[in-house]
């Protein structure tokens, strides 16, 4: 089962031309003829691994090489990771219909949404916030997997970009959020978002946050390493990323001129609802024998994930 292609691509307005000269210097795409030379090496390999899938989405394989700045062995690193992590992850991977209970319920509880511009320099944006704010009524399990769901699925579009920009709207967000938040899933995310995919993250910007969190990050950032640390800002209010990427490319609920959060919200979910057959044809695009060399780099315990404590550590006042 195909995405359905002409969905997917209403996320996101396609780059201007001055958008696109800025990422494909950033992605290293220098021609037309360097990308479909890699992609065939690429393919090529993929159809000679006995142990993958059938299905792959090319569209998804392309992505991954962007992604990896057009190197081909990262790309094949990254992208076998990718494969044997649906395996090992049942419960990010598994059962990931957008119709599902646990996934309606994070629907319901949670703003995960890609505005639907890209920015000056050629970044997608997300945008991620409480819809509702009871902790008992919060999973992070299930906020993970609806994220990467909708993540897997912008890597079946066609609108080409330079990385990603991540914005939390930390208001109503409470102790007992966190709490839930920084467990031990937390380092499995952590860990997916490193090894899995090939997210070049180019900031993480938390707006409207509460002294909480101010106290949490103080705790957090001397045990991340710098390049993780220096990519990370915190804000009382979102005047900040107003002022930082425009009115025109932030939903209203930032000041900005877009629709409010929950409404760009609903139309990406539409978009998962839309797609819910592709979804259910994901399931199977797994290595379920995974080389056990490749296997031990998703193990947790093996990896180093910028971080130089434990977040067993970490007390939340």
């Amino acid at each position: 089962m195909s995405v359905c292609k002409k969905s997917v691509n209403s996320l996101l307005e396609p780059p201007t031309p001055k958008q696109l000269k800025h990422i494909l210097l950033d992605n290293n795409e220098i021609s037309e003829e360097k990308l479909k030379h890699n992609e065939s090496i690429i393919n090529e390999w993929v159809s000679c691994q006995a142990h993958f899938p059938e299905n792959i989405d090319k569209r998804f394989i392309r992505n991954i090489l962007r992604g990896c700045k057009h190197s081909v062995e990262k790309t094949k690193q990254r992208l076998e990771q990718h494969l044997i992590a649906r395996h090992m992850y049942p419960e990010v991977y598994s059962n990931r219909s957008p119709f599902s209970k646990d996934i309606v319920q994070a629907m319901d509880v949670i703003n995960i949404a890609v505005m639907p511009k890209l920015t000056e320099s050629g970044h997608r944006l997300f945008a991620l916030s409480l819809n509702r704010f009871d902790p008992s009524e919060f999973s992070f399990v299930s906020g993970v997997k609806l994220f990467f769901m909708l993540y897997e699925l912008m890597m079946a579009s066609d609108i080409i970009y330079s990385g990603d920009i991540a914005i939390f709207d930390a208001a109503n967000c409470t102790t007992s959020h966190l709490t839930k938040v920084f467990g031990t899933f937390l380092r499995t995310t952590t860990m997916l978002l490193k090894e899995a995919y090939a997210i070049r993250l180019k900031g993480v910007y938390v707006v409207n946050a509460p002294s909480v969190i101010a106290k949490m990050m103080a705790a957090i950032k001397p045990i991340v390493h710098a390049k993780v640390r220096n990519s990370i800002y915190i804000h009382e209010d979102s005047r900040h990323v107003l002022d930082r990427f425009g009115p025109e490319y932030l939903p209203s609920t930032f000041g900005g001129t877009l629709k409010p959060l929950r409404e760009i919200t609903s139309d990406c979910y539409d978009v998962l609802n839309d797609n819910a057959d592709w979804f259910e044809g994901q399931n199977s695009v797994k290595i379920t024998r995974p080389p056990k060399k490749v296997q031990k780099r998703l193990l947790l315990e093996d990896l180093d994930l910028g971080l130089e404590g434990s977040f067993r550590k970490l007390e939340i006042d």
